[in-house]
Order: C-alpha cells, then structure tokens, then sequence
C-alpha cells in the first residue's frame, strides 16, 4: 500500500546456492555452484509468463533475463518487480515506470509508485494517492491517504485518514468507508476489520461472513483460515466451516496444499485436512510454480510437493519461485536459481 511512509516496493533478494562464489565478470555477473539435477516436479499450475527479474549490480538495479543476462543494465536507485508489463523505477530520487524495453512510460516524477494491476498503479506526488493508466495519465485523482491494489475491480482506499473503503475504476466510490482494516478482493470475497474483528464482505461491501474472527486470510481455492479465540480453521466462501481441524497457526491453501504450523514446526496439508508433509521445519513459504523454500535452523532450501528437499537447505534466505526463478541470498550475495538449483545470476557482495 501507499503512505506517507516510505514506500513499500519489496526489494526482492536473490540468493545463491552452494558455499563457493566463482569471481564476477565484466557485468557483474557470475556463476553459481550447480547442485544434483532435481527429481521430476508436477507441471506449474499456470503459465509462467515472467522474463525479467530486477538484480542489483554494485549500488544500482538493472533486470536479467531467465539466462541470467542484463536485458535493461544496471541504472536504477530502486526498483519493482515487472507486474502487467511494466516496472516502478526510481531514478534521481523520483520513482517512474518503464516497459519491458527500458523505456520510460511514466517519467520519474513520483515520491511513492506502486505496481499496475488491472491496467492501473497507485501514486503519489506527495503524501496524497492517486491512480495512472498504462500511458501515464491521471485517471484517478490525488485524494486518498493509502491507496491498494486494484483486485476485481476494486481498490481499497483509506478515506480522510479514518475508514477504508473501496474505488471502482471509474474512481467513484462503490463501497463507502466503514472499516477499521481492509484487504483485496479474492474469489468475490475481501477480509475487512470491524471493531477489532475480521470477517468477510462481498463485492457490494455486504458482510457475507459476519467480523467474528480474530484473524484471517484471503481466500484462495475455496477456503480462507481464520483464527477463533484459540485456534485457525479453514472456512467456505460461504462461511462454513470447511475441515474440523485446529492449527496453532494456518495459511491459505496455494496449488493444492495449505502451509500450517502445529507447536513450533512448519508442515502442509491437503484439501482433506491430511497431512501430506508432516510438521518439521523451522519455518516455511507457500508452494509456488511447485517448490516451496523451507528453513531448517537458519538455512533455507526448497521442496517439491511430496516433502523432498530437491534444493539443499544452503541459503541465508530465499524467497518463492516466480517465473521460473527464485531469489536467494548467500552471505552478502544475492542471486536467482532455477528449480534444479542452478544458480542463474548473482550480483557483487
């Protein structure tokens, strides 16, 4: 979201595998250490359409192609990842968007920028947000304190620094501020606060899913995990409840499996509520494209979806594949490895 705080534009890491870092070369790019090819993974449950992954190269952001080449070289202050086509890009202190090709089709103007979702990115001049198109113009004006995402045709927006409601693209009001807290739009259903409670509105801003909840997630494959007065649970979109297991902590499902935590370890389970990976890690990530990172102690790795390590537990930290990449950090350096646990491309420490 947007504030009068620094922006919050998630500086993606990369990490690398293996303890031996080969010398950079004239781009600042090197090679990481190939670990053993990984057992067969289940087809990525949708199409990966990203092909450039921001990296940074001695002080400045550039992006790397899946091969680990600089498409559009190092030159930014600050950077975004590519989203819908196109990147926020800080430049001379101002953030600004560019396409897939470098070029600027925002100019560096902004003090805050967010992604584009649903052809449109949150800005801000100053302190106060508003909304531009692909093109650069001005749809929505600078009027809201903290402006979101755009999610099915809405964005929650915190109106006069008081109550979020939620923007149609016309920029018009189409639920009106009323709550403590609000978040996205997913499967027609947004997790709002209302007097310290979560519950659950639909797209007309109706409580479909009464604020009963001490927390909650977004909903994902049908189900959403909410917290009672003691435990998670796992509901339908209706509200039901939708498996009678407790979790001392749960996540929403992600390609067909849920990320719960039972005492202090980190296990996932299916559909059913059956534990398809037993509770015993340190700490863990959803599955995404297949692999999920793990931590074992202070090191990460990843594993496929019947729980085997297929990239070792090496890293300081990791981050989710995205595009067929992940971004892994090992000691001072930072790098993308593909899901054999190849490294791709690593910056200078």
């Amino acid at each position: 979201m947007l504030s009068n705080s620094k922006l919050r534009l998630g500086l993606l890491g990369l990490v690398t595998t293996g303890s031996i870092l080969i010398p950079a070369t004239a781009q600042g790019q090197t090679s990481l250490p190939s670990l053993p090819p990984a057992p067969a993974m289940p087809a990525a449950p949708r199409p990966i359409a990203k092909s450039l992954f921001k990296a940074l190269s001695e002080g400045k952001y550039g992006f790397v192609n899946t091969i680990g080449a600089f498409s559009i070289p190092p030159q930014f202050e600050e950077a975004s990842d590519f989203s819908e086509g196109f990147a926020a890009v800080k430049s001379k202190g101002k953030w600004g968007y560019i396409n897939r090709s470098g070029q600027w089709i925002a100019p560096p103007k902004y003090a805050q920028a967010e992604p584009f979702s649903e052809g449109l990115a949150a800005v801000a001049l100053e302190e106060d947000v508003g909304y531009i198109n692909t093109t650069g113009r001005l749809v929505i004006p600078y009027k809201y304190y903290i402006g979101g995402n755009f999610s099915e045709g809405l964005v929650r927006v915190l109106v006069d620094q008081k109550k979020y409601g939620y923007l149609n693209k016309a920029g018009q009001l189409a639920i009106p501020p009323q709550f403590d807290l609000a978040f996205d739009f997913v499967q027609g259903r947004a997790r709002v606060f209302d007097q310290g409670l979560a519950g659950y509105i639909d797209t007309t801003g109706k409580f479909v899913i009464p604020a009963n909840f001490l927390d909650g997630s977004d909903f994902a494959e049908g189900t959403a995990a909410v917290e009672t007065r003691e435990k998670w649970q796992f509901i339908t979109l209706a509200g039901q409840l939708a498996l009678p297991n407790q979790f001392d902590k749960a996540w929403a499902f992600s390609e067909g499996l849920a990320l719960v935590r039972s005492g202090f370890k980190y296990g996932f389970i299916d559909p059913a509520g059956q534990y398809v990976i037993q509770p015993q890690f340190d700490r863990a990530g959803h599955f995404s494209e297949g692999l999920a990172w793990v931590t074992v102690g202070e090191k990460h790795g990843f594993i496929n979806q019947q729980g085997r390590m297929v990239v070792p537990v090496l890293y300081d930290d990791a981050r989710s594949f995205d595009g067929g990449l992940a971004w892994v950090r090992y000691g001072e350096r930072e790098g993308y490895i593909n899901p054999q646990g190849k490294g791709v491309w690593i910056g200078s420490p």
